[in-house]
């Protein structure tokens, strides 16, 4: 039975053009991601969620909203991560939503 030589981590050989295109497009994706990210801290274990979905659209649209919570009592641990549509909603909302009062406290966006 005829096998394709491998590399000694078991994986068919690629040409260095194949592999490099696999990276930029990797790194691609996940500089889109990112740029869209933005951590929002200070809010406390009980955010009020809606409440915060509707201060960050002051800014541009938000895809997802990731509360961080504590596995063990379920309360939020004071942070989320929040994806927007665009970069450029993400940075309207670094600019104009940092150090805002939320829920009598001061977040940082």
């Amino acid at each position: 039975m005829s096998q394709s030589p491998r590399s000694s981590r078991g994986h068919s050989p690629r040409s260095h053009s194949e592999r490099k295109h696999d990276d930029r497009s990797r790194s691609k994706s996940k500089e889109d991601t990112t740029r869209k990210v933005c951590y929002v801290g200070g809010l406390g274990s009980k955010p009020d969620e809606k409440a915060l979905e509707k201060l960050l659209e002051q800014s541009g649209k938000v895809e997802r909203m990731e509360f961080i919570r504590n596995p063990s009592s379920d309360e939020c641990r004071g942070f989320a991560f929040v994806t927007f549509y665009s970069h450029e909603d993400a940075v309207k909302a670094v600019n104009d939503l940092n150090d805002t009062d939320f829920n009598d406290r001061k977040i940082t966006v």
